[in-house]
């Protein structure tokens, strides 16, 4: 579960192999971050390095889109706020997924979706397949 601004989360899972955990996140897009204060804690240097060439909007933007991602795992595995988000490398071009992450944060074993939100929103469910590693699809209706 996961709620800001009005707007809350709760994400179902039905029908997944037992070791399967699922975790959400949503934040506004307009929220007051300090997104250059926060990166250098918690994102990646190659995360960090996409960011940086951007103006102060689209820099906020583009942390709460990998905060959403790493929130959500976080949520998944049950660490937290004590989840290693600063060596969770994550691609969010062409839909995000996990590069990188010391277990059990291992790329195979993850799916991260972007969920549709009302606008002014950003959201991302990740899909943990713990022990398994099978890769696991959701669709747009189950997202």
């Amino acid at each position: 579960m996961s709620h800001t601004r009005g707007v809350a989360l709760i994400a179902i899972a039905r029908g997944l192999p037992p070791a399967t955990r699922i975790g959400i996140d949503i934040e506004h897009s307009d929220r007051g971050v300090g997104a250059d204060r926060l990166a250098a804690k918690f994102l990646t240097s190659r995360e960090r390095a996409t960011i940086e060439p951007l103006d102060a909007a689209a820099r906020r933007h583009r942390f709460l889109h990998h905060w959403t991602c790493k929130e959500a795992m976080s949520k998944a595995t049950g660490d937290g706020l004590a989840a290693p988000f600063g060596r969770l490398d994550i691609d969010i071009d062409g839909g995000p997924r996990l590069v990188a992450g010391p277990p059990p944060y291992d790329p195979p074993a993850w799916t991260l979706h972007a969920v549709e939100t009302p606008e002014g929103y950003l959201a991302t469910l990740a899909i943990w397949n713990g022990e398994t590693g099978l890769r696991t699809d959701a669709t747009s209706e189950s997202v």
